[in-house]
């Protein structure tokens, strides 16, 4: 058995049980889930409070041939209308799945992600400090070249307005919210070409709590 989170995307075979993680990548990929391009199907999709606005919720989603038996196991299924389930979070999850279908929300999040990828590339190209790009839908992974580090990098596109992150592998996190306009994919993409052209830093002093003694 394995349990991957989806943003990673679909992991190398030689598993007997799949379970992904989604709560991070609702929506995010131009589809509701995006292990729903995964050449194999995970047995168990998770999901969090994402979809309900911040609000504690979970659910677990189990492929049709896994379902029955997923019930039979797990002694902990509570139905839409088992008192188990609170109404109000309900309510959220529902007007959070009705809002991303009326306003399209799902196409404009595919064409938003080929357009800041597209982008990203061509900052790539002038900045030799950008070793790699790497793209899930709206969430994107910058290898960048040394002396120079992801810290620094995501401390000077914080100090011009945009805030971004670094990942476990030393990597800069770029992960845009759904509703981005295209016309801000292009004040990220300003962002970190002027952080990199115009380093060393031009603050002194730290923007924000995340950039407090950042060195590196």
């Amino acid at each position: 058995m394995i349990a991957v989170n989806a943003l990673a995307g679909e992991p190398a075979a030689g598993y007997d049980f799949l379970i992904a993680i989604e709560n991070e990548t609702l929506g995010r990929a131009g589809r509701w889930l995006a292990s729903a391009s995964w050449w194999r199907a995970p047995d168990l999709v998770v999901v969090g409070d994402a979809i309900a606005l911040g609000y504690p919720f979970g659910a677990v989603l189990a492929r049709n041939d896994r379902g029955e038996e997923f019930a039979r196991n797990s002694g902990a299924i509570f139905r839409a209308d088992d008192e188990a389930v609170d109404p109000g979070t309900l309510a959220r999850v529902k007007a959070a799945i009705t809002t991303v279908e009326n306003e399209g929300l799902l196409q404009h999040g595919r064409e938003l992600a080929d357009y800041l990828f597209s982008r990203l590339l061509a900052v790539q190209k002038t900045c030799p400090e950008i070793e790699g790009v790497e793209a899930n839908g709206l969430s994107y992974r910058l290898a960048i070249a040394p002396p120079l580090s992801a810290a620094q990098v995501r401390r000077g596109m914080c100090e011009r307005g945009v805030l971004v992150g670094v990942d476990d592998a030393g990597r800069l996190a770029i992960e845009p919210p759904l509703p981005l306009r295209i016309a801000e994919a292009d004040v990220i993409t300003g962002a970190l070409r002027g952080a990199i052209l115009q380093l060393p830093l031009i603050s002194a002093s730290a923007c924000c709590a995340s950039c407090e003694n950042t060195t590196e």
